[in-house]
């Protein structure tokens, strides 16, 4: 792991080091004053206490250009025009980080973006952390419940669809679903694809009309989805300690600037359907608290 901690002082800095233990105990317990790159990771990774947070040079060059801001080394070079050396010590480090913190917050100065910076990114770090660290609760019980229902529909749906074939076939395998649809039963065939004629979901939409398989197999897709990405999927995601899920906060990979999730993506959990929205239902919090839950629909 390339992660340092420097303590800095009159210009000069000094590696942290030890084991992620000895960082803790150095670190835990006191409200600190912050400054680095990707801070938010840091704090989760160590499982210390965040504090205040000066700068975070992961999001001062997002802010600049929104996009996936992958490393020091990578912004380093796009505004300094130099690079690292592989092995760089603890001064080349923190001097990089200099010089490309005065040239990013030059910029976003001269641009004015420094008051959001400052208002908004920033003290929304420690905001995004604690939220990471409460997590949510999930009853993994109800998710179980909701699997076994969902593997009897998947399967009498691929019976079903199988009867509407005429043979038995991979379902799950568009090769396959491609010559049942456009060769034996000659439905109209839409784009080619290297291995056969498209079975797309936009597809098989437009197939409704022409044949029942169609819709079968859109309800198919869509059941099995459900319950390999979500159902079965969340209940492994749950820790041990603290029996809740913790997923990740993004601030700096959206190219238009939103947050976003993963491990598990909690802001994509499914609503349109009555099967997708029995997953939120497993979703709950402790006695005595509501669930708010917020759909946003841009027009």
């Amino acid at each position: 792991d390339s992660r340092q901690i420097f303590f800095v002082k009159d210009r000069q800095c000094r590696v942290l080091d030890g084991s992620p233990d000895e960082f803790r105990g150095a670190l835990s317990n006191k409200r600190l004053r912050w400054r680095g790159f990707d801070l938010k990771t840091l704090w989760r990774e160590l499982d210390v206490q965040q504090g205040e947070v000066l700068e975070d040079l992961m999001l001062s060059a997002y802010l600049l250009k929104a996009g996936a801001v992958k490393s020091l080394p990578e912004i380093f070079e796009k505004y300094i025009g130099e690079s690292l050396s592989e092995f760089p010590g603890a001064n080349d480090i923190y001097n990089a980080y200099l010089q490309t913190k005065h040239v990013v917050e030059s910029r976003l100065k001269d641009q004015k973006m420094l008051p959001i910076l400052q208002t908004v990114d920033l003290p929304l770090v420690e905001v995004l952390a604690k939220m990471e660290s409460k997590g949510v609760c999930l009853n993994s019980d109800r998710l179980a419940q909701q699997s076994e229902e969902l593997e009897k529909e998947i399967i009498r749906l691929e019976t079903e669809i199988k009867d509407l074939a005429g043979e038995d076939f991979n379902v799950a395998s568009p090769k396959q679903l491609s010559v049942i649809l456009f060769e034996k039963l000659e439905l109209t065939k839409g784009k080619k694809t290297k291995t056969g004629y498209s079975t797309a979901t936009d597809v098989l939409e437009k197939l409704r009309e022409e044949h029942p398989i169609a819709q079968k197999v859109v309800d198919f897709r869509e059941l099995s989805k459900l319950k390999s990405t979500y159902v079965d999927a969340l209940p492994g995601l749950v820790n041990a300690k603290t029996n809740r899920v913790h997923t990740v906060f993004n601030q700096a990979v959206t190219t238009t600037g939103r947050l976003s999730s993963n491990h598990p993506n909690l802001q994509n959990i499914p609503i349109r359907t009555e099967r997708g929205r029995k997953v939120r239902e497993a979703f709950t919090v402790p006695q005595g608290f509501k669930m708010l839950w917020i759909t946003v629909r841009l027009s």
